[in-house]
């Protein structure tokens, strides 16, 4: 209490303005009072998304909404610009990010944990069935034979029942996982597929090798399924990408 009474007296006689050089700066502290904000709804689909903006349960039919979409996992639906301080409402926030599975990237796994990721992140392609079963054939039994010449990688495979021979792996290999709105096509991109030898295994990782283009595709991507869905039905909208 007393604090407070010292630091009200001192308030008192310090000036409101005061001039450095050719400046004047204040010596209050303003809070500025800006009108009243919602708190923005979140889900976690882009079909959330849409069903809330058709549907309009909290009556903003006549605002003008826009749609910016963040990155490849956030979409933020947004008002224009209303009040003295130029603020913007944010209505609904659709963000996927906390649902995406864990991809292990950069990581050397066993064989076994390497084909379980490529199987539950990725959505099977013709790339991805031939890197699982190069994978799924390399002979345990033969991996001193294991060759990396700094450019590609050579390991031992089975053939038949029998039969084995020397593989090469490629070294760059399309994939698609699942890195964005289920809703949407989940963009291609290169992986650097590499492995090595440790503890008397082989172990397999995968490096992104497409400097996060695959970001702005997504993107993309979602631009395009709210155009569809939305621009029909409500015509007051921007769409941000």
């Amino acid at each position: 209490m007393i604090k407070e009474a010292i630091d009200y007296l001192l308030k008192l006689k310090r000036p409101e303005t005061i001039q450095v050089g050719d400046k004047n700066y204040s010596t209050i502290e303003i809070t500025p009072i800006k009108e009243a904000e919602s708190m923005p709804i979140k889900v976690y689909s882009l079909r959330s998304l849409v069903e809330y903006l058709k549907k309009d349960p909290d009556s903003y039919e006549k605002e003008t909404k826009i749609i910016n979409i963040v990155g490849p996992t956030k979409v933020i639906v947004q008002s224009s610009i209303f009040g003295a301080f130029k603020q913007r409402e944010n209505f609904i926030v659709a963000d996927y990010s906390e649902l995406i599975p864990n991809f292990l990237l950069s990581q050397y796994l066993s064989i076994e944990e390497f084909i379980i990721m490529l199987k539950t992140r990725f959505i099977m392609t013709e790339d991805l069935e031939k890197i699982i079963k190069l994978v799924g054939n390399i002979q345990d039994e033969n991996i001193t034979n294991y060759n990396d010449d700094g450019i590609t990688q050579k390991v031992i495979t089975k053939t038949g029942i029998a039969r084995v021979e020397e593989t090469a792996l490629p070294p760059k290999v399309k994939l698609r996982p699942f890195r964005s709105f289920p809703e949407i096509e989940q963009p291609e991109s290169e992986f650097l597929l590499r492995g090595k030898k440790s503890c008397d295994e082989i172990k397999f990782a995968l490096f992104e090798a497409d400097g996060g283009f695959w970001k702005q595709e997504a993107i993309i991507n979602i631009a395009e399924y709210l155009k569809d869905e939305l621009l029909t039905y409500i015509p007051n909208i921007t769409i941000l990408n």
